[in-house]
């Protein structure tokens, strides 16, 4: 057969269909030919019945030279160019891979792209029971965040009535307060002092709009729990004061108080973790993790004091939305996690016996879409505990945190990663099947004395 170039697949389609179209011409003429034949024998059987004479058979010239006389003739074939110019020239439209297969074909390369596609879905399909375990463990944890975690202690939030605060919080908060005793924190307050801790305007060279001792911490980013790991760290190592003032404006300013500029990254570390120690079972605490960055929102109009988001996110932390509310709201979370890994473990255990395959850790497609499902329950239960209390200290920020924490990745996996899993699938199984046609043409050419099959 004649060499084609490497990656023309349209071409090897339009010659394909070509050459499939001529062997269903000769497989028509074929059977025309069987039908007149048929025909012939059904007449003479009749002449014979009436004891009339056939007659004689004569070839007529011109006519088609039969199959037998065929044996022994060289089959003819031309360069790949020619056999693709006559097929363009016989053909109207460029040819596609269904012009190829059969009704029947076709129905058996979609069955088997639904195994390709149904093995991969798979991996993340849960059973009933499955679900259920996740759902279970989202209900507890919702029903733990509900009635004992409820709200941090305050008065008067946004014109609310007082709150008497949820007695885990309140134990939480108790617990963390009663961790260092005030000897301690004095020590940690004289020795671990900071250039971004001013808690009001006196002596800096830059005013800052609404800075106070109740909000300092808030508006300062070296304050934030994570964050102040960058912003804390790089202001004792310059010897400045970064801030957010209350329309939303980051400001950096010299505040070399304490001669900390110049102070290498791992005593600036050092000092970041002490200070943070220091201010974590003070009155007003540290702010909850990324909080801070809220104040940049300088938008919206809420109650009738017309609160910007900034405005409503530096009240919450006035009311006791801290760090450690923070803490106490992360235990119905971790209850998830426990729950969910437990109830995974205990069901492959007990379907597979392998403990490497039941280990509720690693990259588990199951666990985590199982992890997804409870993560969602509690969070949905919380959104209505929200809408009902019309209260946004009711909501469960590490909580919302754990949903999308599940949820990115799942999305990824549905609108990213399996559509382009199923693509490699199917063109491994062409690739599969293509290997093998080849093999066979090159195993049938040859046996017909005629070369190897090149492609």
């Amino acid at each position: 057969m004649p060499q084609k170039p490497d990656g023309d697949l349209q071409g090897q389609l339009d010659v394909l269909r070509f050459q499939k179209e001529q062997l269903d011409s000769l497989k028509q003429a074929s059977q025309d030919a069987q039908g007149i034949e048929d025909s012939i024998s059904q007449a003479e059987d009749l002449l014979r019945s009436l004891n009339l004479a056939l007659p004689q058979s004569k070839k007529v010239q011109g006519s088609p030279v039969t199959a037998k006389e065929q044996q022994g003739a060289p089959l003819q074939v031309g360069s790949w160019d020619e056999l693709l110019q006559q097929a363009r020239e016989n053909q109207d439209r460029p040819a596609v891979f269904t012009d190829l297969l059969s009704e029947e074909d076709i129905l058996r390369v979609e069955a088997r792209l639904a195994v390709v596609r149904g093995d991969l879905r798979s991996l993340h399909r849960l059973d009933l029971l499955d679900v259920g375990i996740a759902v279970v463990a989202g209900i507890l944890a919702a029903l733990v965040d509900v009635f004992l975690v409820q709200m941090p202690m305050h008065s008067n939030f946004l014109g609310d009535k007082s709150s008497a605060g949820g007695p885990l919080a309140n134990w939480v908060r108790t617990r963390i307060n009663e961790s260092l005793p005030p000897g301690e924190i004095r020590k940690l307050e004289k020795y671990m002092k900071v250039p971004y801790d001013p808690s009001m305007n006196t002596g800096l060279q830059q005013i800052i709009e609404g800075l106070n001792p109740h909000t300092h911490r808030f508006q300062s980013l070296g304050h934030d729990p994570i964050l102040g790991f960058l912003f804390g760290v790089m202001d004792i190592m310059k010897g400045t004061f970064s801030a957010i003032d209350s329309n939303g404006q980051w400001i950096v300013q010299a505040n070399n108080i304490h001669g900390t500029a110049g102070m290498n990254v791992f005593d600036a570390l050092a000092r970041q973790y002490g200070h943070l120690l220091s201010d974590v079972s003070t009155t007003r605490g540290l702010p909850v993790p990324f909080m801070p960055l809220l104040q940049f929102l300088q938008v919206g109009a809420f109650t009738s004091k017309g609160l910007t988001v900034g405005d409503v996110s530096t009240q919450m932390y006035t009311h006791n939305y801290d760090f450690r509310h923070f803490l106490a709201m992360g235990i119905p979370v971790g209850m998830i996690e426990v729950m969910v890994r437990m109830g995974y473990f205990a069901k492959r255990q007990h379907e597979t016996g392998d403990l490497a395959q039941s280990a509720p850790f690693g990259n588990k497609p199951k666990l985590k879409s199982m992890l997804l499902i409870a993560h969602g329950v509690a969070t949905a239960v919380n959104v209505g505990k929200v809408t009902l209390t019309q209260n946004p200290l009711a909501i469960n920020l590490p909580q919302c945190m754990a949903f999308v924490r599940y949820l990115m990745p799942e999305l990824k996996f549905w609108f990213v990663d399996l559509p382009r899993q199923e693509r490699a699938g199917v063109q491994q199984v062409l690739d599969d099947d293509w290997g093998s046609l080849q093999g066979q043409l090159s195993r049938m050419w040859e046996r017909s004395s005629l070369g190897p099959v090149v492609f």
